[in-house]
């Protein structure tokens, strides 16, 4: 098999889901010389495994070293394993380079810096992109991606489901782009805080291209919960475990449901899957991860567990106001009434106006005048 066939097994048209296309991977007769395709092949299937990064990093490294340093394929799957464990400046530095090597790329690589771009915020670097993009390629599904990504990125949801809308219509299994297209639409919902299905339809049509990805459903699983249909946003969000085991974000998503259900302990039992799989890749975008940790180890009255966990989400994120009004109120749960008001101290001077923080300050204070 060569690489453009399984390419479009796994990227193009997902008809493999992780565990099938390890099996099949482990099943194919490869000579000697031609052994490094079936790592390349598993560390195309292992981009979405946080805990694997690091080793599947060190293969695609050692793949470098046997002459295939400036090869593409090679190039995008450390490119692809950096972005999917949220090192987006990584992604974006290899695809930059190939990108100004040729600023006509096609293909994954093209994907991947777009979606880089995304993820750090690069408008100006996007727009100039998705203007090259369309002045040579004016029809192609991946220039309409581009434009819709930009106008995603910068707000303009209309203009964002426009250009979505174009891609998906030049071509219909362009996954990316239904993908974007439900995420603007889940946007706008969002922000007018009502419930429409449109973004799940749009998700469902990614769905029925690639039925074997995680991705869909993890989208529609995270749509639903936003709609407040716990249950069913449950079984989408199990669904997308089963196709990708070791993607810790379904994980982070089953625990939010619990959490919100009440049910703190499986939640717990999520949120340090999650710690589990990221390990020494933990980064910022996981601190929310342990923030809920933290509050589920509170509802359980484990304070001590619960002062642990905060202390953690400080040492990523030393300024945000809510952890340190929750670090409070454990203390103050635990009648430490002076070291509450520390926290309720330094939460206000981050945050001025953290009415919880104002409000919880003030309690604390009428619970020491009552304790003297």
């Amino acid at each position: 098999m060569n690489y453009e066939a399984f390419e479009c097994l796994t990227d193009r048209h997902n008809l493999l889901n992780y565990l099938d296309g390890l099996d099949f991977v482990s099943s194919l007769e490869l000579d000697e010389e031609s052994g490094w395709l079936r790592d390349l092949y598993e560390s195309k299937l292992k981009k979405f495994e946080v805990s694997e990064s690091g080793k599947v990093l060190e293969k695609l490294e050692k793949l470098s070293e046997r002459g295939l340093k400036d090869d593409i394929d090679i190039c995008t799957a450390i490119a692809e394993v950096h972005y999917y464990k949220n090192d987006f400046q990584s992604s974006f530095n290899i695809s930059n380079k190939w990108m100004t090597i040729d600023p006509f790329l096609q293909g994954n690589m093209l994907i991947i810096h777009i979606s880089s771009m995304v993820e750090l915020g690069k408008k100006n670097e996007l727009f100039y992109l998705a203007h090259k993009l369309t002045e040579n390629f004016p029809t192609a599904p991946f220039s309409h991606y581009a434009v819709g990504c930009y106008y995603l990125l910068i707000g303009k949801l209309e203009l964002a489901r426009t250009n979505f809308r174009r891609c998906t219509s030049a071509d219909d299994k362009f996954s990316f782009g239904w993908i974007g297209f439900g995420h603007s639409l889940a946007r706008e919902q969002q922000d007018k805080s009502s419930d429409n299905d449109q973004a799940i339809s749009a998700y469902r049509s990614a769905s029925r291209i690639m039925p074997d990805s995680h991705i869909p459903q993890l989208c529609i699983g995270i749509e639903l919960m936003r709609m407040g249909n716990l249950e069913l946003a449950y079984q989408n969000i199990i669904k997308a475990q089963e196709f990708c085991p070791g993607d810790p974000l379904s994980y982070n998503e089953q625990g939010v449901i619990l959490y919100r259900s009440k049910r703190y302990s499986d939640a717990s039992t999520c949120f340090q899957k999650v710690i589990s799989l990221c390990g020494e890749e933990m980064s910022e975008m996981w601190e929310t991860t342990m923030f809920n940790l933290g509050n589920c180890h509170r509802k359980m009255k484990q304070y001590e567990e619960a002062i642990k966990t905060y202390n953690a989400c400080l040492a990523v994120s030393p300024t945000r106001s809510s952890t340190h009004s929750m670090l409070g109120l454990t203390y103050q749960l635990m009648d430490k009434f002076d070291q509450a008001i520390e926290q309720y101290h330094i939460a206000l001077s981050a945050d001025q106006g953290d009415p919880f923080a104002v409000m919880m300050l003030n309690r604390c204070l009428e619970s020491m005048v009552f304790s003297q």
